[in-house]
């Protein structure tokens, strides 16, 4: 027999289980031998959790992520010669994160400012409107607008099942 489990990604955040958000960050710390976090950098995790999240109410669980996060903003505060991580290191590495993520975003953009893809955002027109896809890849989600069109023509008489023409 099959057994169906659900999992949730995200924890609710409250005072119980945002220290134990800080035990994991403190592992962390203490496994990988990295700098100490100052309690702006450890605000700063928590604000990027929720951010994960989706919803300030809660942290997400996806620790790898949390990892790269602590170990990437460590690199950057010993290469300042700084004695502790704090939020703005964690930001840098958030910004770096973001700028390595962009480059499918960028592509789109490309197009669409060289006018390989075209959109027009005033007047009407029959039968074509404006929408946004949101593109999810890797850890990056982002808005692509993109142009719909419908064709409308009068038929044989019959009503036609797509389902079954599909099949």
């Amino acid at each position: 027999f099959k057994i169906r489990a659900d999992f949730t990604d995200t924890l609710q955040r409250n005072d119980e289980n945002e220290q134990a958000y800080m035990q994991l960050i403190a592992d962390y710390v203490q496994a990988d031998k990295l700098l100490p976090f100052d309690r702006s950098a450890l605000a700063a995790l928590l604000t990027d959790s929720s951010r994960q999240a989706e919803d300030q109410s809660s942290l997400s669980l996806h620790a790898s992520t949390l990892g790269d996060l602590i170990r990437e903003a460590h690199h950057h505060a010993f290469k300042a010669n700084e004695k502790l991580v704090t939020d703005q290191h964690i930001n840098l590495a958030l910004q770096h994160r973001q700028y390595r993520l962009g480059y499918l975003r960028e592509l789109y953009w490309q197009d669409l400012s060289r006018g390989t893809q075209l959109i027009e955002t005033s007047g009407h027109r029959l039968g074509q409107i404006n929408a946004l896809s949101v593109i999810h890849y890797a850890d990056v989600e982002f808005g692509l607008p993109s142009r719909l069109t419908a064709s409308v023509y009068q038929g044989g008489g019959d009503i036609l099942d797509i389902e079954r023409s599909v099949e």
